[in-house]
Formats: structure tokens, sequence, C-alpha cells
């Protein structure tokens, strides 16, 4: 009994003093104590999930505190699944504790149904009875508790349960829709509480919701600025330089406020954000790192603006030397969002990449997204943009013309950006630079191949070998050539850049880092005209 008293005391500290922390305010932007956040990348309706965590704690909110409901210890951990069937008896009798619910429930207890209590709401519990597999079974049990002097009626809604199965004498029901219960744990790792569901640790609270019929979905509860601590190093290098570390921090809290007052596209979800990269991606403790932790940390509360906007700070891996206008990726410009040069993206995550694509991939490829236009027979770039995307690609086929436009281009053949040059028809491609030589000023048209360079032991060599592109690096671009051929049938994308092109380049912020550039000027070079504060 003084470990529980002794556990309850930890978790209900830790958690006032979450709920008692006062709101950041920057401007007219509030930043939210806490964040719920969708655990959809490896738990999207699962069918059940293991928890190593042997202290279960479950509470309620009230009047801006988390109180303590019961505390459950489980030698085994536990595991989260759905309740089977769809037939339930539930009792009329309700209860006031876990403890009282449990004893009424082993009074019942048969082997071969569900017996346990049932978490109905604060200080409210009830012995739930079921699983069973047709009406007439149910109706069978139902008689014979009558005539043992026990009242079970039916359960008249859709079985929406939720069973937390651990130790006999730790196991209940929950509801999985509706008033869905909040649980912490007692378990620590370097002094903070952390969840171990299969082989992923999170910091904060849990929630498990049946968000469909198909199965459980769990809901990270927990400090914004901690979830920021999950969001830096999977979406960042953590052992790049500081600075860029920092950009990260700041650019992760911004896009995930925009989210929240903007976009807000959970709206009808019981989460806020989701853990993929269709919010950002969130992996949780499991890869919290010191160097992103100290990023987040030392910019707390920090959030870039342009004039009293809340800038949507969009960030990819890498631009190929020049990032890109949004209204050439989306729909539309945004002051805050033009291409800028990235002249510091030398030493890329992602370098030069080729790929190789046939007509019958081409082809499979529309017709994976619905249309038809027969075998394919040509593709064409129809325009780039001044950064050097393509902003057209037509495909010709024997039944008609389709035109991939955008970033459907770089989505519907699997590409790593758009900043790339077409290489077609198995033929060489045909890539000409001006040269000066002992001619004077004059510049004479060469083909790439015949040009030569003095190598090692004054041998000379071509300047570009087959599949050994050249980076030419300008003043505000970077462009690759090459004297690559493509196969018959099929076409060969050429590219630089990895993700969409707008606004921050991670690999371009890491440059900038290791030139003594600072955060702050970071992420002011690829946001246009903004401020931080």
């Amino acid at each position: 009994m003084k470990k529980k008293q002794r556990l309850r005391n930890i978790v209900l500290s830790s958690f006032l003093l979450i709920f008692f922390s006062s709101t950041l305010v920057q401007g007219e932007m509030i930043i939210p104590d806490q964040i719920r956040v969708g655990l959809k990348q490896y738990f999207n309706n699962v069918k059940n999930i293991s928890i190593q965590n042997t202290s279960l704690v479950l509470g309620y909110e009230t009047t801006g505190q988390w109180m303590v409901e019961t505390i459950f210890e489980s030698s085994t951990g536990y595991r989260i699944q759905l309740a089977p069937g769809r037939y339930y008896l539930i009792s009329q009798e309700h209860f006031s504790t876990y403890e009282e619910a449990l004893r009424s429930s082993l009074l019942l207890s048969d082997h071969s149904i569900l017996t346990y209590p049932m978490y109905i709401g604060p200080q409210q519990w009830r012995v739930d009875i079921g699983g069973f597999s047709s009406v007439q079974q149910m109706e069978e049990i139902q008689s014979n508790l009558l005539q043992s002097g026990f009242v079970f009626i039916e359960d008249q809604e859709q079985n929406q349960r939720v069973l937390i199965q651990g130790d006999p004498q730790s196991s209940f029901f929950v509801m999985g829709k509706r008033d869905v219960p909040q649980f912490a744990t007692g378990n620590e790792k370097n002094g903070v509480t952390v969840w171990e569901l299969g082989e992923r640790q999170y910091r904060g609270k849990m929630e498990f919701h049946r968000l469909d019929e198909a199965g459980i979905t769990p809901v990270n509860v927990l400090p914004f600025e901690e979830y920021l601590y999950g969001v830096v190093p999977a979406e960042i290098i953590p052992s790049w330089p500081m600075e860029s570390l920092k950009a990260q921090a700041v650019a992760a809290r911004n896009y995930a406020l925009y989210q929240l007052n903007y976009t807000r596209k959970y709206e009808q979800e019981p989460y806020d954000l989701c853990d993929t990269n269709i919010s950002q991606v969130y992996k949780g403790y499991s890869i919290e790192n010191h160097r992103t932790t100290q990023a987040v940390q030392e910019t707390q509360g920090q959030l870039l603006y342009y004039k009293d906007e809340l800038v949507a700070t969009y960030y990819f891996s890498t631009s190929g030397g020049h990032t890109e206008d949004a209204e050439n990726v989306w729909s539309g410009a945004v002051a805050y969002l033009r291409g800028v040069p990235d002249i510091y993206e030398v030493n890329p995550e992602v370098g030069p990449w080729r790929e190789v694509l046939s007509t019958q991939k081409i082809q499979q490829a529309l017709n994976n997204n619905g249309v038809d236009i027969g075998e394919v027979v040509d593709v064409n770039v129809q325009g780039y943009t001044t950064s050097g995307r393509a902003l057209e690609l037509q495909i010709i086929g024997t039944k008609g013309t389709y035109s991939l436009k955008k970033e459907t281009i770089r989505y519907w053949l699997g590409l790593k950006s758009r900043k790339f040059q077409l290489i077609k028809g198995g033929k060489n491609m045909d890539t000409f630079i001006y040269v000066t030589g002992n001619w004077g000023d004059e510049k004479k048209a060469k083909t790439l191949s015949t040009v030569f360079v003095l190598g090692e032991n004054e041998v000379a060599e071509t300047m570009v070998k087959q599949n050994e592109p050249i980076i030419v690096q300008g003043k505000e671009n970077t462009k690759v050539y090459s004297i690559n051929s493509a196969t018959e049938d099929g076409f060969v994308f050429e590219g630089q850049g990895w993700g969409h092109g707008v606004g921050m380049s991670q690999s371009g912020a890491k440059g900038m880092a290791e030139q003594g550039y600072t955060y702050d000027q970071i992420l002011t070079h690829y946001y246009s005209g903004t401020t931080l504060r």
C-alpha cells in the first residue's frame, strides 16, 4: 500500500506541475501547454498493443488538474485489445471504486465468458459480462444471473469496449469512443516517466481510441515542448551543427502551431496532429537526442512571423541549389515562401540522383491513379521554373495524352524532386557548354563529352565520364551535367534535391551553420521578410 501511495504522489506532482504551468504568448499566438498526437505511424487501428509498463495510472481532468482514479500494477505488463463479440450484459449496480467492482466481478467470473470491471467515469464503475456469440447465449446467462439475485441488462449500444488486460486482478474494460479515459504510468527511465508500446517509447499520458471498428489507435498527450523533443531528431540529423538544429526546432514549433491554429486538419479526430509526415514525423522518447533536446530548450517559445502572421515553416531535405516559390508547388503564392539561392548546400544529405523509368512503369503509375492512355509512347517536359524544376510533364500514349503538373510529377513517378533533366530515346544527352581556350575571349559551344581536363600525372581525361555527372555551382543555383543515355524503351530522370523545395532546405541550413550563420539568420534566409520573436 505504501508503494501505491508513493506512486500516486509522484504522478500527481508531475502532472500538477504541467497543468499549472503558465501559457506562453507570442504576439497573438498562444503556445498550448499540451498537445495530442495520434500515433498512426506504428499503431493505426491495430488489433492489439503490447505494453511493457508494469504500472498504469487511470485518471481524469477536473478544474485544470489531473486527478488519480486508480493505480494498477501487473508484473507481466499489459495488452490493450479490442473487446471481442457484439453482445454484452451490464450490471445495474454501480460502484465508486475499481476494488468494489472487482470483488463483484470475481464472484461472477466464468472462464467461458469475459467478466471485468468497466470504467464509466470518475468514481463510477460497473461490471460487464460478454463477448457472447449470440443473443441466445446472452439471454441464457442473463436468466441464470437473475435467478442468483444479480440484475444485468443488455447493453443496447454497439460494442465500443477496449480490454486492458494485465494480471488477473489488474484487468478491466474502458470505452474506446466517447469519454475515453487517460492513463499515466509510474515507470521511469532516467527520471522521466516513459511508456513502452511495442518497440516505441513515449513521454506523457496515453488514451486508447477505437477510431473505427477495425482496431485501436493510441493518442499520446504530452507537454508541447516535449513533443518537439521527439520531432526534431526524427526530422534532422542530430550530429549536424547546433545552429541548424535550432533552426529546425523553431521550424518544427512553427509548423505544429500553424497546423493547430490554421489548417486544423484533424478537427474531427480525438487528436491535434498525427506522428507521420502528414503532420511532422514524431517518434517520441525512443529517438530523443541530447543535442536536439538542447536545440529545443535554447529556442523555447521562439516563433517566426511575417509581419504579424505566423509563418507556415515548410521544410524539406535538399534543394539541389535553389529553393522554390510556393505557387510552383501548390496552388497560390505566399509572400514569405519565395525561392532563394541555396549556395551553401555543398554537402547535401542527398546528392545527384538518377532514376530509370521504363514505359511500362510510367504506364502503371498512371493506371494506379485512374488514368488510362494506353501504352506510353513518349514523355516531354513542358516548362521549367526559374529554379530548374519541371512544371509539367506531358505523357503521350497510344490512346491519348495526359499531363502531370507540379508535385503530381514527383508523387506519381516516385521521384526525389522535380529538379531533373530528362534523357530519352536511347541516345546520349546532347549537353552543350561554352568554353574558352587559346582563341582568346571568343566562346565556343562544345558537347560535354568532348571537353577534356588535365588530370593526375598530366593525363588528359574527358570532363565527364558515363554515369559520372559534373556539378557546376553558380552564384544563384547549381546544375548537374551528364552524358548518360537512356534505354530504348525507357526514360532517365537525372536530378538534384529531395523534397518539395519550399521553405527551408535542411541540407542548406547545415551548410549555412558550417559557414558561421546563426539559426535566426538561417531562418530569415529561407523564409523571406520574416522575423523571429
